[in-house]
Formats: C-alpha cells, sequence, structure tokens
C-alpha cells in the first residue's frame, strides 16, 4: 500500500481524477464502468512489478481503476496492473 502511495505521489497521473481524458475518450475505452460489481470487497490486486496492494475498486473510467484505500481514492491506470488484477477487474466490468 505504502509503495502504491508513493508511486501515486511521484506520477502525477495517477493523481488526477480526469487524466485528461474527454468524455468521448472514456465513452470509447473498453475498461469503462458499465453494468458492473463495484465498488468491490477489499481484495489484493498487484501491478506488473508484482506489487500487491488491498483495495477495493470504486469504478473505471479513462483507463484508470480508481481504488478506495481506507478512505482515500487512488487513481491508477488498469495498464500498470498484472494480467491477473486485469483480469479481475475485467471480471468486475462484467467482460
Amino acid at each position: 500500500m505504502r509503495e502504491i502511495l508513493k508511486e501515486a505521489e511521484t506520477k502525477p497521473e495517477y493523481l488526477s481524477t480526469t487524466g485528461g481524458a474527454s468524455q468521448s475518450d472514456a465513452e470509447s475505452d473498453s475498461t469503462t464502468q458499465t453494468a458492473s460489481k463495484f465498488p468491490t470487497p477489499v481484495m489484493a490486486w498487484s501491478n506488473t512489478q508484482g506489487k500487491i496492494i488491498n483495495a477495493s475498486a470504486v469504478k473505471v473510467e479513462g483507463g484508470k481503476v480508481i481504488f478506495d484505500m481506507g478512505g482515500r481514492e487512488i487513481p491508477y491506470l488498469v495498464s500498470d496492473l498484472s494480467p491477473e488484477s486485469q483480469g479481475k477487474l475485467r471480471e468486475c466490468l462484467g467482460e
């Protein structure tokens, strides 16, 4: 968890909830929230570097998943999640 927060502090794209994406970008993104199972229960999520956090996924928009970590919402790029975590996210999206 600390590593993700530290990473969020050093990468401004993780801190922006809009990510600079327009509404049309979000609509065309295959990871945009649709009929889904959000928020998820708290579960383990890993990134492509093997770092693990325990968080609830609140929503997906503009290519980012919004994690709730103890009441703090942290945007994280879906593409930076491990293939396994991306699969969990697709299941939550109903894909």
